[in-house]
């Protein structure tokens, strides 16, 4: 009788794992691979509940940075304010006007312009970069608050970059970044992940200043990936920095397996209390308020937590709707000086929301919706236009041509809120009343939701000074900001133009512009779609990295891997159940050993799609095995003993 053995490779006691279905498990006693054993797949059983559920491990801790914004796009404001530069006259400007505050710069300040990547592959006809979202750690120039900056790299030809790198500027406006210190450094990612795109990035310490617009020879290890503006020098300290200002959100979220459905309500029920940030009241005298959320605050209220020292809330217009001549300012926004006179900001409907017919989550309300003024009754949310008048003119019309008018365009909410950062953490320790002692790694739970960066407002600084013609200047602010991408506003559809009343003097087709009522938002979704495997070709190959290769030859069409050597079995999705895919044996490859006997204590198992791209964690769970049979034949064992 062949003797047989069983060896067993589970992902829970791999001794690394580099992504879920890619590990690598040393044996507790090794086995010795002689001519004429066979070796083949007995078993497959990959964990595929991730398709359907969100698994928790461990307790986490959300952290939610949030920003507010109103839309400039009526008169009617009653909240005092000056508008600097002073040759501005007139409102609205049709701005989204965040909420801001004005530090000293300080001079240690630095200007970050660029990062310099090079290719980490020896494929010349193939691309580097792979659009790739990188994250980026740094520090407020003025308030020290650490902050977080992403960038994509792109998609660029290897051949057109050979033993040089290629300068990605921090934003695509062409303006940077301006921190304090020279602590601007790549995170969420190791130098071995980031071969993967295939990307290199130079080291970051000590950083070393590069003259603007060259490109350094990365052949000389003392240059840094990161680019700094005005010869690497500090910044004057003179023009004070506009800074975005943020408040956060944190909460525990305990280890379980949620359905979409379930995180949806988990998070909606953090995200709407009034309360989330401590205790409600009002009367401002007493520094009272009548919501303490990151999503919601009253004037008062924000100059109040801001106006500290000789830091100052101000209002800075980000990245809005262009219109002709758009000006460059920086609106101040005083402090409500009465209780009476005190409006809210930011977003009063705050709303995760998992969609039955995307099968995805996203949020579907992060904003004040626009209603009709005056309310009569129940009303219902909608789009609007703004109210005319003339555009502020920051300098001389050309030709002499009279001022420009606002132009009419629909307008989707009143104000709102949105995501500077959004991170999870693992919880190693708690006190005795249950909150948080000490944190763990980093961990990407909204990317298990399928939420990337891309959701983030990115917030960046010109490092030319705006004269505020007050004898003072700043370095100002841009928000980037778009709807449906990282705002919420109300959807202006064709059907709003067609008058649904009679209008006087007037045709059925005449286009109506006015308030328009409707329920649909622009939600930000996510990229990831549950109940569905992301990748529709039906089967896996199973590659197990041991000196037993197979030969697995594939069509030549494309330039992308089509072969491999390591492959030892396809794994059908046809045999799935309990959120299990199970093959047993139907697709091995079996190998006879020849040759002088090889020992075998370390083998790495990898899973990957048809065409040889790694599943990602939101198809594959942690619990996969695979069970490889080695079996011995019986004349060789009774040859052996006697």
């Amino acid at each position: 009788m062949d003797k047989s053995t069983i060896i067993k490779l589970r992902q829970s006691e791999a001794e690394e794992t580099v992504n879920n279905g890619s590990y690598s498990v040393v044996l507790k006693q090794g086995v010795t691979i002689e001519e004429g054993d066979v070796v083949k797949v007995h078993t497959i059983v990959l964990d595929t509940a991730t398709e359907s559920v969100v698994s928790v491990e461990n307790d986490l801790q959300i952290q939610m940075g949030v920003a507010k914004y109103f839309n400039n796009w009526k008169n009617d404001y009653p909240v005092p304010y000056t508008s600097k530069p002073t040759i501005q006259s007139s409102q609205p400007d049709l701005k989204r006007n965040w909420m801001s505050t004005r530090n000293d710069t300080g001079a240690d300040s630095y200007y970050v312009q660029s990062i310099v990547i090079m290719n980490a592959s020896t494929n010349f006809f193939s691309d580097f970069g792979d659009n790739y979202v990188s994250r980026w750690r740094y520090f407020q120039s003025g308030t020290g608050k650490e902050s977080f900056h992403n960038i994509n790299f792109g998609k660029h030809k290897i051949i057109n970059h050979i033993n040089k790198g290629i300068e990605i500027p921090i934003n695509t406006n062409g303006t940077g970044l301006i921190i304090k210190g020279k602590i601007f450094e790549l995170v969420g990612i190791s130098p071995a992940q980031l071969e993967k795109h295939p990307i290199r990035v130079l080291p970051f310490g000590p950083p070393q200043g590069i003259p603007t617009g060259s490109v350094p020879n990365l052949l000389n290890p003392i240059n840094s990936s990161v680019v700094y503006g005005n010869n690497g020098d500090s910044l004057s300290a003179v023009p004070d920095t506009i800074n975005l200002y943020e408040e956060d959100l944190i909460f525990t979220l305990k280890a379980d397996t949620y359905t979409p459905a379930e995180i949806a309500q988990v998070f909606n029920d953090k995200m709407t209390r009034l309360d989330a940030l401590g205790t409600v009241g009002y009367d401002v005298t007493q520094n009272q308020y009548p919501v303490m959320n990151p999503f919601l605050a009253t004037i008062h209220q924000m100059g109040h937590a801001i106006n500290v020292g000789t830091q100052t809330f101000v209002v800075s217009p980000g990245s809005t709707v262009e219109i002709p001549n758009p000006p460059n300012i920086l609106e101040f926004d005083n402090q409500a000086p009465t209780q009476a006179n005190d409006i809210l900001i930011g977003a009063s409907q705050v709303s995760m929301n998992f969609d039955l017919n995307l099968k995805k989550i996203n949020f579907d309300a992060l904003h004040v919706p626009i209603f009709p003024e005056p309310p009569t009754g129940p009303v219902a949310p909608g789009v609007d236009y703004p109210t005319a008048g003339t555009f502020l003119v920051p300098r001389p019309v050309p030709n002499n041509a009279a001022d420009p008018t606002v132009p009419i365009v629909p307008q989707i909410n009143d104000c709102g809120a949105a995501f500077t950062r959004l991170d999870a953490f693992e919880i190693l320790t708690t006190n005795p009343d249950g909150s948080v002692l000490t944190l763990g790694d980093r961990v990407d739970f909204f990317k298990t939701l399928g939420f990337d960066e891309t959701i983030l407002v990115q917030n960046t600084h010109s490092s030319i000074a705006l004269d505020l013609g007050d004898g003072s200047s700043i370095y100002p602010l841009t928000v980037s900001s778009t709807a449906g991408i990282n705002i919420i506003g109300a959807e202006s559809t064709l059907d709003g133009l067609i008058p649904k009343a009679p209008l006087a003097g007037a045709s059925f087709l005449t286009p109506f512009i006015g308030f328009v009522a409707t329920d649909l938002t622009t939600p930000i979704l996510s990229n990831r779609t549950f109940d569905e495997v992301a990748n529709d070709e039906g089967y896996f190959l199973l590659e197990i990295g041991m000196k037993m290769p197979q030969n697995m030859i594939g069509g030549s069409k494309l330039q992308t891997q089509t072969d491999s050597n390591k492959v030892q079995s396809i794994i059908g999705k046809y045999y799935t159940q309990g959120n299990f895919l199970q093959s047993q044996g139907q697709g091995e490859i079996i190998y006879t050993h020849v040759g002088e006997p090889q020992y075998i204590n370390q083998l790495d198992v990898r899973v990957l799609h048809p065409d040889f791209s790694v599943p990602s964690n939101t198809e594959l769970g942690k619990r996969n095995t695979v069970f490889l049979e080695v079996i011995k034949p019986a004349i060789r064992l009774v040859n052996k003993d006697s």
